[in-house]
Protein backbone atom coordinates (compact mmCIF):
# COMPACT_ATOMS: atom_id res chain seq x y z
CA UNK A 1 0.00 0.00 0.00
CA UNK A 2 1.04 3.63 -0.88
CA UNK A 3 0.16 6.44 1.89
CA UNK A 4 0.38 9.64 -0.16
CA UNK A 5 0.53 12.74 2.31
CA UNK A 6 0.41 15.82 0.47
CA UNK A 7 0.74 19.42 1.73
CA UNK A 8 2.17 22.73 0.73
CA UNK A 9 4.70 22.30 3.72
CA UNK A 10 4.91 26.36 4.06
CA UNK A 11 6.18 25.79 6.75
CA UNK A 12 6.84 22.77 8.09
CA UNK A 13 4.68 22.33 11.39
CA UNK A 14 4.56 20.34 14.47
CA UNK A 15 1.30 19.21 13.14
CA UNK A 16 2.76 17.60 10.20
CA UNK A 17 5.43 15.77 11.58
CA UNK A 18 2.94 13.89 14.50
CA UNK A 19 1.25 12.86 11.19
CA UNK A 20 4.01 11.36 10.01
CA UNK A 21 5.47 9.87 13.31
CA UNK A 22 1.58 8.36 13.64
CA UNK A 23 1.40 7.09 10.31
CA UNK A 24 4.80 5.10 10.35
CA UNK A 25 3.74 3.73 13.76
CA UNK A 26 0.46 2.30 11.73
CA UNK A 27 2.40 1.01 8.34
CA UNK A 28 3.73 -2.17 7.93
CA UNK A 29 7.36 -3.13 6.50
CA UNK A 30 5.88 -3.57 2.61
CA UNK A 31 3.87 -0.25 2.81
CA UNK A 32 5.68 3.20 1.16
CA UNK A 33 5.07 6.35 2.32
CA UNK A 34 5.39 9.49 -0.13
CA UNK A 35 5.20 13.09 0.47
CA UNK A 36 4.33 15.40 -2.03
CA UNK A 37 5.14 18.84 -1.62
CA UNK A 38 2.39 20.73 -3.88
CA UNK A 39 3.13 24.06 -6.31
CA UNK A 40 -0.20 25.23 -7.05
CA UNK A 41 0.14 27.87 -9.33
CA UNK A 42 -2.78 29.89 -7.72
CA UNK A 43 -1.26 29.97 -4.66
CA UNK A 44 1.80 32.58 -3.03
CA UNK A 45 4.08 30.59 -0.93
CA UNK A 46 6.89 32.15 1.49
CA UNK A 47 9.37 30.02 -0.11
CA UNK A 48 9.99 28.40 -3.39
CA UNK A 49 8.89 25.33 -4.01
CA UNK A 50 13.06 23.54 -3.83
CA UNK A 51 13.36 25.49 -0.61
CA UNK A 52 9.93 23.67 0.74
CA UNK A 53 11.45 20.18 -0.74
CA UNK A 54 14.96 20.99 0.97
CA UNK A 55 13.51 21.39 4.47
CA UNK A 56 10.92 18.11 4.02
CA UNK A 57 13.98 16.13 3.09
CA UNK A 58 15.47 17.75 6.27
CA UNK A 59 12.91 17.21 8.72
CA UNK A 60 10.51 14.38 7.50
CA UNK A 61 11.32 11.06 6.75
CA UNK A 62 9.62 9.29 4.00
CA UNK A 63 10.49 6.68 1.32
CA UNK A 64 9.72 9.14 -1.67
CA UNK A 65 9.47 12.98 -1.72
CA UNK A 66 8.25 14.36 -4.41
CA UNK A 67 7.06 17.74 -5.75
CA UNK A 68 3.13 17.44 -6.67
CA UNK A 69 3.07 19.55 -10.06
CA UNK A 70 -0.81 18.96 -10.54
CA UNK A 71 -3.70 18.99 -8.69
CA UNK A 72 -3.94 16.21 -6.66
CA UNK A 73 -6.35 13.35 -8.67
CA UNK A 74 -4.54 14.21 -12.11
CA UNK A 75 -1.18 13.80 -10.03
CA UNK A 76 -2.20 10.22 -8.46
CA UNK A 77 -3.65 9.38 -11.84
CA UNK A 78 -0.33 10.74 -13.58
CA UNK A 79 1.86 8.87 -11.63
CA UNK A 80 0.54 5.89 -9.43
CA UNK A 81 -2.58 5.04 -11.86
CA UNK A 82 -3.39 0.89 -10.45
CA UNK A 83 -1.51 1.45 -7.59
CA UNK A 84 -3.49 0.75 -4.12
CA UNK A 85 -3.21 4.66 -2.35
CA UNK A 86 -4.42 6.20 0.67
CA UNK A 87 -4.55 9.53 0.65
CA UNK A 88 -3.55 10.67 4.13
CA UNK A 89 -5.00 14.81 5.69
CA UNK A 90 -5.49 16.61 8.52
CA UNK A 91 -9.50 17.41 9.36
CA UNK A 92 -9.04 20.78 8.00
CA UNK A 93 -8.16 19.38 4.47
CA UNK A 94 -10.96 16.62 4.63
CA UNK A 95 -13.50 18.85 5.62
CA UNK A 96 -11.84 21.30 2.48
CA UNK A 97 -12.25 18.16 0.49
CA UNK A 98 -15.93 17.43 1.73
CA UNK A 99 -17.50 20.58 0.93
CA UNK A 100 -16.10 20.28 -2.49
CA UNK A 101 -13.31 22.89 -2.15
CA UNK A 102 -10.61 20.20 -4.45
CA UNK A 103 -10.63 20.30 -7.96
CA UNK A 104 -12.40 16.77 -8.94
CA UNK A 105 -12.90 16.55 -5.08
CA UNK A 106 -15.70 13.58 -5.81
CA UNK A 107 -13.35 11.53 -8.31
CA UNK A 108 -10.96 11.65 -5.29
CA UNK A 109 -13.66 10.43 -2.61
CA UNK A 110 -14.95 7.43 -5.59
CA UNK A 111 -11.55 6.07 -6.33
CA UNK A 112 -8.79 6.52 -3.43
CA UNK A 113 -8.98 5.03 0.82
CA UNK A 114 -8.59 7.91 2.83
CA UNK A 115 -6.52 8.74 6.03
CA UNK A 116 -7.73 11.86 8.63
CA UNK A 117 -6.22 12.69 11.32
CA UNK A 118 -7.86 14.73 14.17
CA UNK A 119 -6.52 17.73 15.69
CA UNK A 120 -7.94 16.17 19.21
CA UNK A 121 -8.74 12.50 20.66
CA UNK A 122 -11.38 12.02 19.12
CA UNK A 123 -13.66 9.94 16.61
CA UNK A 124 -16.01 12.93 14.87
CA UNK A 125 -17.19 12.03 11.28
CA UNK A 126 -17.21 14.65 8.74
CA UNK A 127 -20.72 14.69 7.06
CA UNK A 128 -20.03 13.48 3.03
CA UNK A 129 -21.69 14.93 0.39
CA UNK A 130 -25.27 12.76 -0.49
CA UNK A 131 -24.27 9.53 -2.95
CA UNK A 132 -20.70 9.50 -1.82
CA UNK A 133 -19.67 6.91 0.60
CA UNK A 134 -15.11 6.85 0.37
CA UNK A 135 -13.24 4.46 2.69
CA UNK A 136 -12.33 6.63 5.30
CA UNK A 137 -10.54 6.24 8.59
CA UNK A 138 -10.05 9.02 10.94
CA UNK A 139 -6.87 8.83 13.56
CA UNK A 140 -5.82 11.11 16.36
CA UNK A 141 -2.42 12.39 15.59
CA UNK A 142 -0.30 11.46 18.79
CA UNK A 143 2.94 13.00 20.42
CA UNK A 144 1.70 16.93 20.33
CA UNK A 145 1.37 19.69 22.09
CA UNK A 146 -1.72 21.26 23.12
CA UNK A 147 -3.10 19.40 20.06
CA UNK A 148 -1.60 20.18 16.49
CA UNK A 149 -0.99 23.42 14.16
Amino acid sequence: MIYYYGGTFDPITKAHEAIIRTLKRKMNDSDKLIIGIVQNDEKNYNVSVNDRLNMVKKSLDAHEIVIQDKRTYAYLDAHYRGEKITICMGEDEWYALCSGKWVNWDLLLKRYEFLVFNRENKNDEIALPAGINPNVTFLYAEDTTDGIS
